[in-house]
């Protein structure tokens, strides 16, 4: 059994899959699986051979469906998945190669982890050097890590000790309402400093779309709620 499983939706991935992939390959603690759930009906198994990238850890699944969504074919990875620690990348995103062997041991001493991002222009590759992150490790209340710019995709955790499940009646904001629900059955989210998680901003992204001032105005409905 793999120490952990990376779950990888895919929609319409063709021009960006082959980084976020790459990345995982390039890690440092290689005792990991990956399962890439295609969204779109496409053959990303077919598509990532022609890049050359073959790999006996990579697993090729499907929702099954077209537009099922970010949550239901994450729910849908995970049940392809053979370890308890459950890692998600996006495939828009990447890992830096020493990701996986900083935050593995964290998840396994305290259920989940979160990590610094760097948020990166798809267009330019510049990168927003104006989000802040705190500068030490430490176990996080929601109430802190909603005043950080994370992106909430970022996340690692031990299915042994939850019970959330990535909400599929939504399209936006799903993975905050997913923190919210590990965090009830988990208490707090540790954060790892060393571990780096790079984030791709694209023009016509949801996250284009709606961040960041939509995301900025939930996190503060539910800091709200919270108080």
């Amino acid at each position: 059994m793999p120490e952990i499983s990376i779950v990888i939706p895919a929609y319409e991935a063709e021009p960006h899959l082959t980084r976020a992939v790459e990345s995982v390959l390039a890690q440092t603690h290689t005792d990991w699986e990956m399962i890439i759930i295609a969204d779109d009906g496409q053959d990303y198994k077919k598509f990532l051979h022609e890049q050359g990238i073959h790999d006996a850890r990579i697993t090729f699944t499907s929702t099954g469906k077209i537009g099922a969504g970010p949550s239901y074919a994450r729910n849908t990875g995970i049940r392809h998945c053979q370890s308890n620690i459950i890692a998600n990348l996006d495939a828009d995103d990447a890992y830096d190669k020493d990701y996986l062997r900083h935050i593995l041991p964290v998840v396994r001493q305290y259920g989940a982890a979160t990590s610094k991002m760097s948020f990166i222009d798809e267009e330019t590759g510049t990168i927003n050097k104006q989000v802040q992150y705190p500068d030490k490790d430490g176990p996080l209340p929601l109430r802190d890590i909603l005043r950080h710019s994370f992106s909430y995709q970022n996340i690692v955790f031990d299915r042994n000790r939850c019970s959330a499940k990535w909400p599929e009646e939504l399209r936006y904001g799903e993975d905050i309402v997913f923190w919210v629900m590990l965090m009830e059955d988990i208490g707090k989210i540790y954060y790892v400093s060393s571990a780096h998680y790079y984030y791709y901003m694209r023009q016509g992204s949801l996250s284009r779309q709606h961040a960041p001032e939509d995301t900025f105005a939930l996190c503060e409905r539910i800091q709200t709620v919270l108080q």
